[in-house]
């Protein structure tokens, strides 16, 4: 029988645990309303606490911040000694963030109705709502300040103003969509069998279809 090399306990469920992508540390959140950053050894460095469950947290690509998610409809900027540097306020529970990798701002998705974009002082620099929808996530693409997010059976983007840019539409709900690394082309999953590759100008290019969905 296999044991394991550490262990890295909480209160209640635990929703995520990352590895840091450069150093040897793993964050962990909780319903027992908080964030944990330990090392490999299993000891814990940092206590992040919010006022109700943690539905994720997440390290930044670059420097030592760890950003979390909470049903207290907030998210919160931290360092890695635990201390915070801003809150992100909401209307309701925050399902999903992330950083931008080259700027100071990041992306939360509220109640699955809302996105917005915040600086890292914490000013909403915009929020795109709405009441007839499920978003479902969103995500950068960073090299052209566009935001995609999944809507329904859409995926839509939009660029830092909030206008809209380009809606690919689906015959049923969209699980997820990622850019191409490099070129201008955006992959989607759906729940209709089948995969699909379009360009930012919303034109599908290539249709993959699956015997079951994808």
């Amino acid at each position: 029988t296999r044991l394991p090399i550490s262990q890295f306990s909480h209160d209640d469920i635990i929703r995520t645990a990352i590895f840091h992508p450069e150093q040897e540390l793993i964050l962990t959140a909780s319903d027992d309303k908080s964030a944990r950053l330990w090392d490999f050894d299993g000891n814990q460095l940092t206590l992040l606490q919010h006022d109700a469950p943690i539905r994720s947290a997440i390290f930044h690509p670059e420097k030592e911040l760890i950003l979390t998610t909470s049903d207290d409809k907030s998210a919160r900027l931290w360092d890695f000694d635990g201390n915070q540097l801003a809150q992100f306020p909401h209307d309701a529970f925050v399902n999903s963030t992330e950083f931008h990798p080259e700027q100071d701002i990041i992306l939360t998705v509220s109640g699955l109705k809302s996105v917005s974009l915040w600086d890292f002082p914490g000013n909403e620099m915009i929020r795109i709502s709405f009441d007839d929808a499920l978003i479902w996530a969103a995500h950068f693409r960073p090299e052209q300040d566009i935001i995609l997010a999944l809507i329904n059976s859409d995926v839509r983007l939009w660029d830092f103003d909030g206008n809209e840019l380009a809606r690919l539409t689906h015959n049923q709900r969209v699980w997820s969509a990622i850019f191409h690394p490099e070129e201008n082309f955006i992959l989607t999953l759906a729940e209709e069998s089948n995969a699909r590759l379009w360009n930012l100008d919303s034109n599908q290019l290539t249709m993959l279809p699956h015997d079951a969905p994808v």
